[in-house]
């Protein structure tokens, strides 16, 4: 109790007197030993509990995400009209999330689910390209077409049966046939979308050009003279480390 009031008393601006003042209050006070722990930095548990909030930012981003292209996903399944709005603000989202705390949303690319493997596989490209796009020094109203390209490369998948995506054993050659046009039906979805802009054009390119090799050995099988753009290199590199990071 003596060495606290003695502490408690002293002026921190008086420098090296106040010391001495310390040292003779606790002689008089006849104390020969006391523990004392080493003080608690300010603001470690808030720094605690702001890094606890951005986690579940990041978790509450990831289950929006992925409810939107399961709703979109079921929109072209059932022959319904498009809304992308959703979409722009969620990824809009994403991407805030991102430059404040990196990490907390890339670990969550780790999550899988094996009956909603295109749906994770297609919020964790989204994370991942706009991550790259970021590192690369894409302006955030671009990474937003980025992200927005990369959620939806894959949406020419709901064109085809579940019974074929989610084969646990190698397709055959037919199978391969019908997976191979995933990319083309996803443009053939997107060209429904009232008053095509700049925006749909960029989703369009992530999903045609996302399985076309730099040196024309992809899919699908056509002359592409412009070369696959910055968007659909991001995208394709971004898809298939997802992919092949997944069991």
């Amino acid at each position: 109790r003596e060495v606290l009031r003695a502490v408690a008393e002293a002026d921190p601006r008086g420098g090296h007197g106040v010391r001495v003042h310390v040292v003779e209050e606790v002689v008089d006070a006849h104390v020969v030993h006391r523990e004392v722990e080493r003080p608690r930095e300010r603001g470690a548990g808030s720094a605690a509990g702001a890094n606890e909030d951005a986690k579940e930012r990041a978790k509450g981003i990831y289950a929006q995400t992925m409810e939107v292209i399961s709703d979109v996903m079921d929109h072209v399944k059932l022959g319904k009209a498009l809304r992308l709005k959703r979409a722009k603000r969620v990824v809009q989202s994403m991407i805030d999330q991102l430059l404040a705390a990196e990490t907390n949303l890339l670990g969550l690319t780790n999550l899988r689910c094996y009956d909603e493997y295109t749906y994770n596989h297609s919020v964790n490209v989204g994370i991942l390209s706009i991550a790259i796009g970021q590192r690369v020094g894409i302006g955030k109203n671009r990474l937003v077409d980025l992200g927005m390209a990369a959620m939806f490369h894959d949406i020419g998948k709901s064109c085809i049966p579940l019974a074929v995506l989610n084969k646990p054993a190698p397709f055959d050659e037919q199978e391969w046939t019908v997976v191979r046009r995933h990319p083309v039906f996803g443009v053939k979805e997107l060209l429904k979308l009232k008053g095509v802009d700049a925006l749909t054009t960029r989703i369009m390119q992530g999903s045609f050009e996302h399985h076309l090799n730099l040196d024309g050995s992809g899919y699908p099988r056509v002359e592409y003279p412009r070369g696959v753009s910055l968007s659909g290199r991001i995208v394709a590199i971004a898809d298939c480390y997802d992919a092949v990071t997944s069991s």
